[in-house]
């Protein structure tokens, strides 16, 4: 079973660096049989003068994990498998780069159809590894619920691969005009949305939807919170729909759209989205780090419990709340069917259905609240409760 992810690698300049201090291998790939669950492939593989030949299978991709079967075989055997003259051959220049963790990640530089393509690829030892790992700064968009060799030899995807990248003027305006509206909120801060905003890009990506729209949604969704807890969703909104400097990047019927999806994003509503987009930033607004929600959720009751004055009342009522987000099927609700998202859900359910290892974690959020000064600062300074 392999467990992998993929990158999109777009500063070339900053990988030719990064990979001229490592010897590559050349790689030509052909593939004999593609279905949904089946990839067949033949390899050359050269490297300083020296020529191996592998056959691959492999079968059923799950979210990241991928099962394969693969061997060496000679010249000869490479020679007789025939391959569908209908499918793309793959060529490409691999380098090997050492990681963290004993991990290595495989930088692709391809020629041919797909020049100006770079990935760069990281197998792990668990999915835990998978999601948790902090990754280098030069990967880009994830594409690993996307492109696959296997498709990329059956049919041409190099427009897609670099399409659809963000407009840095759009994202310029929001982060100097929409950006500073977060400074005072502690909760729902710049901590917070850059996490939706991250998780909003990987289901654009997986998703194929305008990657500009979702990142707009996902930065403006809470902005509206000091005007109102109650109804910011709906405040939000209105700001989004209401910035005139928006129309320069997105006509009046994505500005509905999006105005939708902020009005439909809270994790509390019961019925469905009306859009793909509400979907998107809803789910990306799931916390499924307990150590985080944690640590937004006793703020936040905090500022609006104020009569419960002990850990046990403020935790008992956060706890019974989760909870309550439980929904008929015995999950934590999520919209959309993302194989990332849900590995973490499912993580997060086994966690927070321990109720005492789920106290430890809450408790010590308390304690540092209680002696940094946080709590006089949540009650007095903070507007998005």
């Amino acid at each position: 079973m392999e467990i992998e992810r993929k990158f999109l690698v777009k500063d070339i300049n900053a990988i030719n660096e990064i990979i001229s201090k490592y010897p590559k291998k050349t790689i030509t790939q052909d593939y004999l049989y593609v279905d949904d669950c089946t990839a067949v492939r033949k390899r050359k593989i050269e490297k300083s003068g020296n020529i191996k030949y592998v056959y691959t299978v492999k079968t059923m991709k799950v979210g990241i994990s991928v099962n394969e079967f693969e061997k060496e075989i000679t010249k000869e055997e490479y020679d007789a498998l025939k391959i569908n003259a209908e499918y793309i051959t793959l060529s490409k220049d691999r380098y090997v780069i050492p990681y963290v963790d004993d991990l290595k990640i495989e930088v692709d530089v391809f020629k041919g159809v797909y020049e100006g393509v770079v990935f760069a690829e990281i197998e792990f030892k668990s999915e835990e590894q998978a999601t948790q790992i902090e990754l280098p700064k030069w990967f880009d968009k994830e594409m690993s619920q996307i492109i696959t060799n296997s498709k990329m030899a059956t049919q041409n995807m190099k427009e897609k691969i670099l399409a659809n990248e963000l407009n840095e003027e759009l994202v310029k305006y929001i982060k100097d005009e929409i950006f500073p509206k977060y400074e005072k909120f502690y909760s729902h801060g710049m901590l917070h949305i850059n996490n939706v905003i991250k998780n909003s890009m990987m289901l654009a990506d997986f998703y194929n939807l305008d990657r500009n729209m979702c990142y707009t949604i996902a930065a403006y969704h809470d902005c509206g919170l000091n005007l109102g807890r109650d109804n910011h969703e709906y405040n939000s909104a209105q700001i989004l729909y209401g910035d005139k400097n928006l129309r320069k990047y997105f006509t009046d019927e994505q500005l509905n759209i999006m105005k939708e999806a902020i009005e439909d994003h809270r994790g509390s509503r019961k019925e469905r989205p009306r859009n793909i987009y509400g979907e998107v930033v809803s789910d990306s607004d799931r916390n499924f780090d307990i150590e985080m929600l944690a640590k937004r959720q006793l703020a936040t009751s905090i500022k609006n419990y104020t009569e419960l004055k002990q850990f046990d009342e403020q935790f008992e009522r956060c706890y019974k709340y989760i909870l309550g987000r439980i929904n008929k099927q015995g999950n934590f609700n999520l919209w959309t069917n993302n194989p990332v998202l849900i590995e973490k859900r499912k993580k997060f359910e086994k966690d927070y259905l321990n109720k005492e290892f789920v106290r430890k974690i809450y408790k010590k959020e308390w304690d540092e609240i209680c002696t940094n000064g946080l709590k006089e600062k949540l009650q007095n300074y903070y507007e998005d409760f």
